[in-house]
């Protein structure tokens, strides 16, 4: 979750309103990190691309 926190805190930088973090992971994510993702639209959360279709 500090990687995602200090993404967002990062992002306060920039002066746009409409923000979406997109996070890749090729070995998953936390349950903590998934949680939050639920709970906010504008993180979305990418599993290991090469296995999608």
């Amino acid at each position: 979750m500090g990687v995602v926190n200090s993404l967002i805190e990062k992002g306060r930088i920039l002066n746009y309103a409409d923000k979406y973090y997109i996070l890749f992971s090729k070995s998953g994510f936390t349950h903590e990190v998934i949680k939050f993702s639920q709970s906010n639209e504008k993180i979305i959360l990418v599993n290991d691309i090469r296995d999608s279709p």
